[in-house]
């Protein structure tokens, strides 16, 4: 093979020397978006914690995986929080991390420092979603502190669940009870909490006649599924739904 010539070593060198002069500036950019996206996942802050928790409350805080727009998020965390912030007697709940995605993000982008402060208002349980990123520090942090964890699942891919996640999650909820068999062998602890009705509070919902001719059983879930409850045909095969 030739040999480098003069002017190719010389450009080498250069290019070289111009990627270690963008080294720094890579990872104090990256280290800036890092801190931008944990601001703006934050919820809660210590402040507002200290200030409207009651002293004799049960504390909790919730760790989500997308907004509103996440069907499991706004289930298992936005609705049960609006719920305690009006009728909790006794529970002081805020939603602490949440990020502003459509789609469920597993990935945890939350800087240490600000899930401590929070953690340090004597929090008691913490209800969380995400998975990797920053979720196994922030569970260690939990460990230390004495703080329940609670792992709140709703899909049937366990696999993707790091075995850290696992062994410092106190607790795992599941909404169904086929998918509770399937985490069982994983945890100790798993507890089967249904979904609630999700009803837009602009809707209300409005009972058909039982002699209605035009009753519908309408099922909402994916088409692998359908089998799992195909025991359902049999069961409108009943004298009682015969109008179905």
């Amino acid at each position: 093979l030739p040999k480098a010539g003069p002017e190719e070593k010389s450009g080498a060198i250069w290019a070289l020397l111009s990627l270690i002069a963008k080294w720094p500036y890579r990872r104090v950019l990256s280290a800036r978006r890092h801190s931008t996206l944990s601001r703006q996942n934050s919820r809660a802050s210590a402040v507002e914690i200290a200030a409207k928790a009651p002293e004799d409350a049960v504390r909790v805080i919730w760790a989500l995986a997308g907004n509103e727009w996440v069907g499991s998020a706004r289930l298992k965390g936005i609705v049960l929080n609006d719920y305690f912030g009006q009728r909790g007697e006794g529970v002081f709940s805020r939603i602490a991390y949440m990020p502003d995605t459509k789609e469920l993000d597993p990935v945890m982008v939350w800087r240490r420092r600000a899930w401590r402060q929070i953690l340090s208002q004597k929090i008691d349980v913490v209800c969380f979603q995400t998975r990797t990123g920053a979720t196994e520090a922030f569970l260690e942090d939990c460990r230390k502190l004495g703080v329940a964890t609670v792992f709140s699942i709703s899909d049937l891919d366990l696999d993707t669940v790091p075995q850290a996640v696992w062994k410092l999650s106190d607790a795992v909820v599941v909404s169904s009870h086929y998918l509770g068999k399937s985490v069982q062998p994983l945890h100790p602890r798993v507890e089967i909490i249904d979904d609630p009705i999700d009803i837009p509070e602009a809707f209300s919902m409005i009972p058909t006649s039982a002699g209605a001719d035009d009753l519908q059983l309408v099922w909402l879930g994916h088409p692998d599924r359908w089998s799992d409850v195909s025991f359902l045909h049999e069961l409108l095969g009943c004298a009682e739904f015969a109008t179905f």
